[in-house]
């Protein structure tokens, strides 16, 4: 059945509107109306990272996103077409569910990763070594190789909730392959299919009960760095977090107030994200003692020297610093 006929058929209220849409009620906060989905963008994927480009837009309850979530959200799922999954998806077939209300304990997935995977820790993968990866750290996150990439495994609770996927190819040879409409497309990172990202928080086991403050980055590979430029693995007082992109999601924050002593965040994203930083801060900045931004001046917690990272962490501020010199939409 086409993404059209779907979308009519399952979707709240569903009829077509102008400029290739069907609106209709919301089926992610329920709204009743001013919900628009491009049919015809729909299924197009994004390159970059193997998922579907945004397609959908709710007016009402102001937030988009991709088709995924859509279908994800009407119980259809499995209609999805051109449905594509990352390597040997069999294979890890993770569920992460919701806290518990009653338990102060982590139920975070009901079936861990298959341990018969075909891919084996190889403590010598040369993509990760020539970033400044020690065996120790690949021992921590089980790293393994297959073809172009490596995958590295994420754990909740002491239990593996997912895995990242990325490519052993240049940046660079990736974006200027991509940009060929007679080549299939390379896709930079292959991660664990119909994981929600949003309700891990990478680096939370490293967390003890004496951490009073976080850092929190943006992806695994700043966590890495950021650990052993400060050496955070001598130290129990302050312990360095990362997210999945440049969000900090409310099941996020909610993990660390219910299951952290934490009292301080620092928010540390690339140098190209200081307003997604800034934003992130003044949305839980209540939730904590003290939220503060932390500002690179060039590159990521990876590229820049421990001077600079030192620095930059020195010398962050709370969120109101920044009101008067950057001009944000809230």
């Amino acid at each position: 059945m086409k993404i059209l006929d779907l979308l009519l058929k399952h979707l709240p209220n569903a009829k077509i509107a102008r400029g290739d849409h069907v609106t209709g009620g919301c089926p992610i906060c329920g709204k009743d109306d001013k919900f628009y989905i491009n049919y015809k963008k729909a299924l197009n994927i994004n390159p970059d990272n193997g998922k579907y480009v945004g397609s959908y837009d709710c007016k009402r309850g102001d937030h988009s996103g991709s088709v995924y979530e859509v279908f994800k959200h009407l119980g259809i799922l499995n209609l999805l077409p051109n449905r594509i999954p990352t390597i040997d998806d069999y294979n890890h077939d993770f569920d992460v569910i919701p806290l518990s209300e009653e338990e102060d304990v982590l139920e975070l997935i009901k079936t861990p990763i298959n341990r018969n995977s075909p891919y084996k820790f190889n403590p010598n993968i040369e993509f990760l070594t020539k970033r400044g990866w020690t065996n120790e750290e690949l021992m921590k996150y089980e790293v393994t190789q297959s073809n172009d990439y490596v995958y590295m495994i994420i754990k909740q609770n002491s239990v593996p909730v997912a895995y990242i996927g990325r490519s052993v190819l240049d940046a660079t040879f990736i974006k200027e392959h991509n940009k060929s409409k007679y080549k299939a497309p390379i896709q930079k990172f292959k991660n664990s299919w119909g994981v929600d990202f949003g309700k891990i928080l990478g680096g939370l086991d490293d967390i003890l009960e004496e951490t009073h403050t976080v850092i929190v980055v943006e992806g695994i590979f700043d966590k890495v760095a950021v650990d052993r430029k400060l050496q955070l693995y001598k130290f129990t007082n302050v312990k360095c977090v990362f997210t999945f992109g440049k969000s900090f999601k409310d099941y996020q924050v909610n993990i660390l107030k219910k299951f952290t002593n934490v009292k301080n965040v620092i928010i540390l994203y690339d140098s190209d994200a200081l307003e997604s930083s800034i934003k992130t801060a003044n949305k839980i900045q209540n939730l904590f003692s003290s939220v503060k931004v932390a500002s690179l001046e060039n590159g990521d917690p990876e590229e820049v020297t421990t001077d600079e990272l030192t620095t930059a962490l020195r010398d962050s501020n709370e969120v109101e610093t920044f009101f008067n010199t950057i001009s944000l939409d809230f």
